[in-house]
């Protein structure tokens, strides 16, 4: 069993110098903080009451003599909050950075990420990658760009690159600080698979079952911000599409196909992503009331709404005649002028399941995924930049339809 603590964001205000004091308060959003299998990702502070200081500033700070007689940066003993924007911080070493002594980070992002070109996208999506790998100390958040959160941190830059006495600084730090408001909880936050189900029945018990299921969540570094678009906010239009089709289909009897149909829609809204807990307890209670031997298949669906070819993943190789082979042949056979293509992957017991089928899989229980996307491993499932703007709604209408027919 594996155990998940979460953190949620927490509001944070900046307090900076513009002639005249002034306090400016936004938003920021932390970064992810949890838990599992006994390894802690992320970001284990979440308190800021720093200097706020530039991302330069770090490296050109003024040194203090120390009883060694060796000269140190003051950094070391005054704790301060680098206040940097997102493209500045591509060009940084990171893990350098995250193992400074300094309090907090806090990066400003695109307002926009949609108005990203594709070579920015690219920047953003590996930096954002380091980012979900960190493990840190430190309380680092992100915060969307605005004209005053702008002005702040060229007021803040200004002030950094100013080559100043130790003491100075340290009356600066009075005047010129990022504060956070609020506290976390000190319990842990236990989630409970909370899975929505619907059924469509033939009327006889004796006849298979076909599950379709999509699990509703979004994750990313910072999953206060994150959208989850595409993975999964297209499989679930998806299955609620079908569901409205198919209905149709069983409100008369001799329209009614001979399938017992069970609409699953998976929710752990806080670390869904995380190993598919919802999944798993459907399954546990889908074995408790002994009806496995009738599941034919169980199509999951994510990441429907991108352009390109459609991928059925499975654990292995479909048997000749089986649901899964007729099902890809059946694509197949409605999209002429698309490739429907099948991607095997071994299912490694020892690692977090890649796919939402693999939790069936691993139950002897046959199922595959249905997804835009040909590798498990891309950084789109938990990328802020997985918003409504990536989708090809024109797809997604085609995905359904095609789903309608099989």
């Amino acid at each position: 069993m594996q155990s998940i603590e979460y953190t949620d964001q927490y509001q944070v205000h900046g307090c900076q110098q513009f002639g005249d004091k002034v306090e400016l308060e936004f938003q920021a959003f932390r970064l992810q903080q949890f838990e599992i299998s006994g390894s802690i990702i992320g970001s284990r502070n979440f308190r800021v009451q720093y200097e706020a200081v530039s991302l330069n500033s770090i490296s050109s700070v003024p040194f203090v003599l120390t009883r060694l007689s060796k000269f140190k940066p003051i950094e070391r003993y005054l704790p301060r909050c680098i206040v940097t924007s997102w493209r500045d911080l591509v060009n940084h070493n990171l893990n350098q950075l995250l193992a400074n002594s300094v309090g907090a980070i806090l990066v400003l992002i695109p307002s926009d990420l949609d108005a990203l070109t594709p070579n920015d996208r690219m920047l953003f999506a590996d930096l954002e990658r380091k980012l979900g790998l960190a493990r840190t100390e430190l309380a680092v958040y992100v915060s969307y760009s605005s004209p005053e959160a702008n002005a702040m941190l060229t007021d803040i830059q200004s002030s950094s690159a100013v080559r100043i006495s130790a003491i100075q600084r340290i009356i600066n730090s009075v005047a010129a600080n990022i504060t956070s408001t609020g506290s976390p909880s000190t319990n842990m936050l236990t989630y409970k698979p909370n899975n929505i189900i619907g059924r469509l029945s033939s009327g006889r018990r004796s006849v298979p079952t076909i599950a379709f299921v999509a699990h509703y969540d979004s994750h990313a570094p910072f999953p206060g911000v994150a959208v989850g678009a595409d993975s999964n906010g297209s499989g679930i239009v998806v299955l609620l599409e079908l569901v409205a089709i198919f209905r149709k289909f069983y409100e008369r009897v001799p329209t009614r196909p001979p399938f017992n149909l069970v609409w699953i829609v998976f929710a752990w809204t806080a670390a869904g992503k995380h190993n598919y807990q919802g999944t798993r307890q459907f399954i546990e209670d889908l074995q408790t009331e002994n009806s496995e031997d009738n599941l034919e298949l169980a199509i999951c669906v994510e990441a429907l709404g991108g352009t390109g070819s459609l991928y059925m993943h499975a654990s292995k190789q479909p048997v000749d005649g089986s649901a899964a082979d007729r099902l890809l042949r059946r694509l197949r056979l409605l999209s002429p002028n698309r490739s429907v293509e099948l991607v095997t992957k071994k299912i490694n017991v020892n690692q977090p399941s890649s796919w939402e089928h693999e939790k069936f899989n691993i139950k002897r229980l046959p199922a595959i995924t249905l997804s835009g996307l040909s590798d498990h491993d891309n950084p789109i499932r938990k990328s802020l930049l997985d918003t409504v703007g990536h989708l090809s709604l024109d797809v997604l209408e085609r995905n359904i339809r095609q789903g309608g027919k099989k």
